[in-house]
């Protein structure tokens, strides 16, 4: 089973997710997924993308079903708890920067590129005192948290929470059957099923 294994006990943020994965081997893959958005790939550019046009960019993005199911539930964790953090009650009514939109379909190309089954977490990092969309989105997963240890922004969060189950969460390195690719906070490799 090919397994990604996340080191995220200093943080994590979903733009040093997708550029970690792409440096493991799937950087055109990622690059072409990004680029068929249409969206600035600057990430100081800030493109707003509101919650309708999600849909539609998810739509055209050059990725397979499974991945694209990933990028959506990423993207509409994060909706959630900015609409949350707002005090707004639909998820319609909150904006987000297309850089997030960005990162997750990089991420969600990445992982198809790279056979990825199952993703796997250490125990994550966060501020003492993290961004509330943040503490909103890890909230389930307090027994995996450790505050103060490192700095993991709101679409990482979300990432994860899209990404891992419950049961991956909070775990040690697995048992290898051979030697892993090493990434930034990241290692793929196979493990026994």
């Amino acid at each position: 089973m090919r397994v990604l294994f996340l080191d995220a006990s200093r943080g994590v943020s979903a733009r040093g997710l997708a550029d970690a994965l792409s440096g493991m081997g799937a950087a055109s893959r990622v690059a072409e997924a990004v680029a068929s958005l249409g969206l600035p790939d600057d990430p100081l550019s800030g493109a707003l993308v509101g919650p309708r046009d999600v849909t539609a960019l998810l739509a055209r993005a050059d990725l397979g079903e499974p991945a694209r199911r990933l990028a959506a539930d990423a993207m509409g964790r994060l909706l959630l708890a900015e609409a949350m953090r707002t005090r707004e009650a639909r998820r319609a009514d909150a904006a987000l920067e297309g850089r997030a939109l960005i990162s997750f379909v990089g991420v969600a190309a990445a992982l198809e590129a790279l056979g990825v089954e199952r993703a796997v977490v250490s125990r994550v990092g966060v501020a003492a005192a993290p961004p509330p969309v943040v503490a909103e989105l890890l909230a389930d997963w307090s027994g995996v948290v450790d505050l103060g240890a490192g700095e993991t922004d709101a679409p990482g969060a979300a990432l994860l929470r899209a990404l891992v189950d419950e049961r991956s969460a909070g775990r040690p390195e697995p048992a290898w059957t051979g030697t892993p690719v090493r990434g930034q906070g990241a290692l793929l490799g196979n493990v026994a099923p």
